[in-house]
């Protein structure tokens, strides 16, 4: 089945894709990651209705035993017998697994079974008796056996949702990849945003629930206009002539940031992007690993965007947004800021985190808003320990 999630309305707009939507996909669904879930947010989940499965038979009308439902009590049997045989104990535990009322060997149920299909009277089950059993009942209480294989996680086609093969979907037929693949859709979204109101939102939701953008994403890993150029055009990759562009490409800035900056934390995220390619055959990333030089762009990104001043850019945009009165500035300024102080966090937590051992790990707690001071500080107390040793 499908959930469907749907948040509170919010003070702030979703980033919900430009920043982690490159890095895991799969189809069109959302990892709890992709949607970024805040610390004691709260969700209202539905599940979503799907075509009804048809009811298999369980026993035929001339007394024969579906197969399918003679291989699951074959299972069971297995699961709860020794050496062959299956006590009133385990008959007993079979029984607590299907209905968990901790059923007893000296349960009714449990004695009414035994004096009706232990044959032999060796106060055991045998599977033919087990299967003998079910298949009476399924034939007087049906309901109750399919009960029985819910609660195992059966389905009506006698199938376990573990067993079912997930569809495959080709990511070349979805509208979110034709979207991503022309550019001149990119463009038009982003013409859209300057008309302002309605249109500029629901334009920007469309774009938040998109991919990112490959050809800003590929720009901003090579650091077009910056890297093979003498004097850094940093305008050329974040336009600040559209704050909608700017914001959509400070999130990408922050993934970056984010992501670290460490070769071995690369390889290793290379490595699960590798195992995810199978199932997500559009991932940005993994398009990059496959090109040497974008790849060792990627590596030297977060050093690269500093030597050659991206920080100093930034930060000049900070202080023109500083400048304008504070009643004057919108949700879409506002963001503006919150992301430029975070890529500020981590430039400068990168600064200092050679000298300051842990300070990544130490930074984190300040997310833990939901946490009182006190537990904050016994686990400050408890990396500050661990520092000294």
């Amino acid at each position: 089945f499908f959930l469907r999630i749907r948040r509170p309305p919010r003070s702030t707009q979703s980033r919900s894709s430009a920043a982690s939507d490159v890095y895991k996909r799969q189809d069109n669904g959302k990892t709890i990651a992709d949607i970024r879930i805040r610390n004691s947010e709260t969700l209202t989940v539905k599940k979503r209705p799907t075509p009804p499965i048809p009811q298999q038979v369980l026993v035929y009308e001339d007394k024969t035993i579906n197969p399918k439902f003679r291989k699951i009590l074959q299972g069971w049997f297995n699961q709860f017998q020794t050496n062959g045989k299956m006590s009133r104990e385990q008959l007993g535990n079979f029984i607590h697994s299907c209905v968990g009322d901790y059923c007893k060997a000296d349960d009714n149920r449990v004695q009414n079974i035994f004096k009706e299909f232990d044959h032999d009277h060796d106060n055991f089950l045998n599977e033919q008796n087990f299967i003998d059993f079910y298949a009476s009942a399924a034939q007087k209480k049906a309901d109750v056996v399919w009960g029985n294989l819910r609660s195992h996680h059966y389905r009506n086609d006698l199938k376990r949702a573990d067993e079912v093969e997930v569809q495959k979907v080709d990511v070349t037929t979805l509208t979110r990849y034709l979207i991503i693949t022309n550019e001149e859709y990119f463009k038009l979204l982003f013409s859209l945003l300057d008309f302002g109101g309605k249109i500029a939102i629901e334009a920007w939701k469309l774009l938040s629930r998109l991919p990112t953008s490959p050809e800003i994403f590929k720009s901003l890993v090579e650091l077009k206009g910056v890297r093979a150029s003498q004097t850094a055009n940093w305008s050329q990759i974040i336009d600040t002539n559209s704050r909608y562009k700017l914001l959509y490409t400070l999130y990408v800035i922050e993934y970056f940031m984010e992501s670290g900056s460490s070769e071995q934390q690369l390889d290793d995220k290379q490595s699960k992007l590798e195992e995810e390619d199978a199932e997500d055959n559009f991932s940005l990333e993994s398009y990059i690993n496959k090109d040497p030089e974008l790849s060792e762009y990627r590596k030297n990104w977060m050093s690269d965007f500093i030597i050659y001043g991206g920080f100093e850019f930034l930060f000049n945009i900070f202080t023109q947004f500083t400048k304008i009165d504070n009643q004057r500035l919108d949700i879409f300024d506002k963001n503006i800021l919150l992301f430029i102080l975070k890529i500020i966090k981590n430039y400068l937590t990168a600064t200092f985190s050679s000298k300051v051992p842990f300070l990544y790990s130490i930074t984190q707690y300040i997310r833990l808003f939901h946490l009182n001071l006190g537990t904050i500080s016994n686990h400050l107390d408890l990396s500050l320990i661990h520092i000294s040793e």
